[in-house]
């Protein structure tokens, strides 16, 4: 998100994705260490705490980005948020990004 802000829509790009596959991003507001149980890897390590949300996921175009958009909810406004990318048919996350929304 860049900038994220509650209330409004956001959008959330991952780039590097494989063409034509779908991505999910997962929100938190705690970093740490979970697995994801999607695709057919089993589980995908991310590195969000419980609870975490699939804030949404999209398919990836012809150059691999993938654009998703959420809107936040009012009461989430200046609260630090954790972002994580996660391709289920490849088993590959992204980094964390974080943002204050």
């Amino acid at each position: 998100p860049v900038p994220g802000v509650a209330g409004l829509a956001n959008s959330l790009v991952v780039t590097g994705a494989t063409p034509g596959r779908v991505v999910g991003v997962y929100t938190g507001l705690v970093l740490g260490g979970s697995i994801v149980n999607i695709g057919g890897c089993g589980g995908i390590p991310v590195g969000l705490n419980r609870p975490f949300r699939l804030a949404g996921k999209a398919t990836a175009n012809g150059a691999g980005i993938a654009t998703i958009v959420v809107t936040a909810p009012l009461n989430a406004a200046g609260k630090l948020f954790h972002f994580q990318a996660a391709e289920p048919t490849s088993c590959r996350t992204s980094n964390v990004v974080s943002d204050v929304l």
